[in-house]
């Protein structure tokens, strides 16, 4: 194995699964190797090997079978990422286009829906690089709807705890402030990049419903996920957007608009 094939940490080893997946080197419901043999490959210890795992689990295109190991999923092949892009010194924005028109948030109204501390997301304890991925977070959860009441995206932003503690941050109000500009006033680190990644996937049933989509994984979101990064480029936040693909033009403009 070449040492381009290697991966120091579990976002990477996870990244390197899933273009085997898409290449067809794993088929559907082929077994994955286990976290000791990746551990092993990689170098890494079996903590991390497993947090690999757990994030082709989370993002459906693995599933775990108790006792037998880690299996490709059919979703897996669907699951299409976009290439991953970092603009350094101005953030970039990656913006859905409305069911109702429209280019921005400005249309939107948010709702907060729940403020709770929690664990995150493998993938996303492993973008914020904590130091341990079971600690809480801070994870705010909102759906954000046109003027006449339809919902067009859930949002779940998520920050370590040590940043919100006692800020409206952590709180089920909405903030007065837009999202980068309440990280800034309110943790003290301003926001100078953004690291985007977007997946395509079948939606949940509990998406399809707070979405008014069709169930039963017969829609297609995108998941936008967005990590905030400061000056010194260390990620201070990360939000996961949820929206319809098939009511969604994404452009990519930089400098911003």
């Amino acid at each position: 194995m070449s040492d381009t094939d290697r991966a120091v940490d579990a976002a990477g080893i996870a990244r390197l699964l899933r273009t085997r997946i898409l290449a067809g080197e794993y088929a559907p419901g082929t077994m994955l190797p286990s976290y000791r043999d990746l551990a092993a490959t990689h170098g890494v210890n079996e903590n991390v090997a497993r947090h690999a795992l757990r994030i082709l689990v989370e993002t459906g295109q693995a599933t775990a079978r108790q006792g037998s190991g880690t299996f490709v999923t059919d979703a897996g092949l669907s699951v299409q990422p976009t290439p991953r892009f970092l603009v350094r010194d101005q953030p970039t924005r990656v913006i859905p286009a409305r069911r109702h028109g429209g280019s921005d948030d400005g249309d939107l109204h948010p709702v907060v829906l729940q403020v709770s501390q929690d664990s995150a997301p493998a993938a996303v304890a492993a973008a914020l690089r904590l130091h341990n991925p079971e600690a809480p977070v801070t994870i705010r959860r909102q759906i954000l709807a046109t003027a006449t009441g339809q919902p067009a995206e859930i949002r779940i932003s998520y920050l370590p705890t040590h940043l919100t503690h006692d800020t409206p941050l952590a709180s089920p109000d909405t903030l007065a402030e837009p999202w980068l500009d309440a990280i800034a006033a309110h943790t003290g680190h301003s926001v100078t990049a953004l690291s985007t990644v977007i997946t395509a996937r079948p939606a949940t049933d509990p998406e399809a419903a707070a979405l008014d989509l069709p169930g039963g994984g017969h829609a297609l979101v995108l998941v936008r996920d967005e990590t905030c990064l400061n000056r010194q480029r260390l990620p201070i936040a990360l939000t996961r957007s949820i929206f319809a693909a098939d009511s969604t033009r994404l452009t990519d403009e930089y400098p911003p608009g």
